[in-house]
């Protein structure tokens, strides 16, 4: 009651002019806003933590973030020591399993709850449990001495691993030219996988995925050459050290990368298989279905591969059906029947591809070299919304007819609670699906797609329909919000059969 009032509030001294408060701070970016690495702010989507290739790996201040809370993390957690005889039971007793574990389980050291760790955090884990371990404190336990040995080559191990990943960020930091500074150094794993997803966008943004021309590489080339992606490298510097040099390779094949990617968060470990599953197809495209030897031992590395490769081809396979050539009954009319090519669009298949060609712009072929401006790129609401209804409705087939429950393990969040379609998902794959529903029409980029410019016509294509489908005045519109619903996804469906109908009706009169 007796406080003066506040100097904002005086009246100001006669003669003298007001003073006016100073303006508020600016409000803080939400999350996910700069995701795109400066692609512009991404519009998050209900119920998935990333969607699609967004490059949050070349998101500096996301960057810092992340090393920000791996030391934090570390300065939370007091590492807690159990009695001398079960911690020894753990290490090399029956509670080991009859199996040598893993330097970073003896020490507790790695994993996605810490994010990473340092010689700093070495020598702290060896230190407390070294004291409980030591062989003169446990007389009575035979087992001591094995356990106090196996404790000092766990540290070791960690040494010498956090030196190859240090050397391996190295040199992708040269191959792209953006050297790692010392902070990133101390704790290198995040970082590792970060440049390590940086490299595959840049190799696949250069070699471009679907069906390609030559002026959309050329456009592909000069996207990389404008954006901060791939640091100063040039995109045919890097194809060529890429594809003709196998010490890129063989980094994703060693160790220290199977370190980084277990110590990452889950949406960037699901982003990273997709990204190096798909840098395995580029390659089979260039060398006829060829790849190098290196990546099966990238393959045995990531088994997770192996398994969001299965879910694909089951996933082709309902989008594919065998046509009447397929079963040894071609007829004469066969040129302009699609329903005997070798392969035709199921019904569900058609649905979708009509839909993701209303949405995606037509390819333009500019004569400077530049992305079109009708391109989509991986910012775009409505594609993204497209590919949270797709991976919905993939999700939902796949948990039931699709027997697919392990294969979408890989993108679901890590959250206790409902194992339904409806949870949340830590990566969606929303490049994988528009490569898979959209073959044959569909051109990606560097994060950028469009649809060919001939995909309209179906006298050639194996839509397993005849008439040629027009397009809409306006883009097809997914839903003015962001959660994607399965009354979103029959809505889609319902106005697909309802056009298809009248231009049939139409093609008989």
């Amino acid at each position: 009651a007796g406080l003066p009032p506040a100097a904002s509030s005086l009246p100001p001294a006669p003669g003298r002019p007001e003073v006016r408060p100073p303006p508020p701070p600016p409000p803080e970016p939400t999350p996910g806003a700069s995701a795109g690495g400066g692609r512009g702010a991404m519009e998050p989507i209900e119920g998935v933590e990333l969607c699609g290739d967004e490059t949050w790996f070349a998101d500096a201040a996301l960057r810092k973030s992340l090393l920000e809370d791996v030391r934090q993390a570390h300065s939370a957690e007091k590492l807690m020591v159990a009695s001398p005889a079960d911690e020894i039971a753990r290490i090399v007793g029956p509670a080991a399993g009859g199996r040598v574990l893993g330097a970073g389980a003896v020490l507790r050291l790695g994993g996605s709850h810490q994010g990473g760790y340092g010689e700093s955090d070495i020598s702290y884990a060896y230190r407390q449990l070294s004291r409980a371990l030591h062989p003169d404190k446990n007389p009575g336990i035979p087992e001591a001495q094995d356990a106090f040995k196996r404790l000092g080559e766990a540290a070791e191990e960690l040494r010498q691993g956090l030196g190859e990943c240090r050397r391996a960020l190295q040199v992708l930091g040269a191959t792209l030219r953006c050297a790692p500074s010392e902070d990133v150094l101390e704790r290198p794993q995040g970082p590792l996988l970060a440049e390590a997803s940086r490299l595959l966008a840049c190799v696949l943004g250069s070699s471009g995925e679907g069906t390609l021309s030559d002026p959309a590489l050329g456009r592909a080339s000069a996207a990389l050459l404008r954006s901060s992606l791939g640091g100063s490298c040039q995109p045919a510097d890097l194809l060529n050290r890429w594809y003709n040099d196998s010490q890129l390779l063989d980094l994703f094949a060693g160790n220290s990368l199977r370190v980084a990617y277990d110590c990452c968060k889950k949406r960037f470990r699901a982003q990273f298989l997709c990204s190096l599953s798909r840098a395995a197809d580029a390659e089979a495209r260039r060398n006829d279905s060829c790849v190098r030897g290196s990546w099966h031992k990238v393959m045995a590395q990531f088994p997770e591969i192996g398994l969001w490769r299965e879910l694909q081809e089951k996933l082709k396979a309902r989008v594919w059906r065998h046509g009447a050539a397929a079963a040894g009954r071609r007829s004469r009319t066969s040129k302009w029947d699609d329903s005997a090519a070798e392969s035709v669009a199921s019904e569900w298949g058609q649905k979708w591809r009509s839909v993701t060609r209303d949405v995606l712009p037509r390819s333009q072929d500019t004569p400077d070299g530049k992305v079109p401006k009708a391109a989509s790129d991986a910012t775009d609401p409505e594609l993204r919304k497209l590919c949270a209804a797709l991976w919905r409705d993939v999700a939902t087939w796949a948990e039931g007819e699709g027997d697919a429950q392990r294969h979408l393990s890989l993108f679901r969040a890590d959250k206790p609670g409902s194992t339904t379609a409806e949870q949340d998902w830590a990566f969606l794959p929303a490049t994988d699906l528009l490569l898979i529903v959209g073959e044959a029409r569909l051109c990606c980029c560097g994060c950028c797609y469009c649809r060919n410019s001939n995909s309209n016509n179906s006298s050639n294509s194996n839509d397993n329909n005849n008439i040629m489908l027009t397009k809409t005045a306006t883009r097809t519109k997914i839903e003015t919000t962001t959660a994607i619903t399965t009354t979103t996804i029959t809505t889609i469906l319902k106005n697909y059969k309802n056009d298809q109908q009248q231009q049939q009706q139409q093609f008989k009169i």
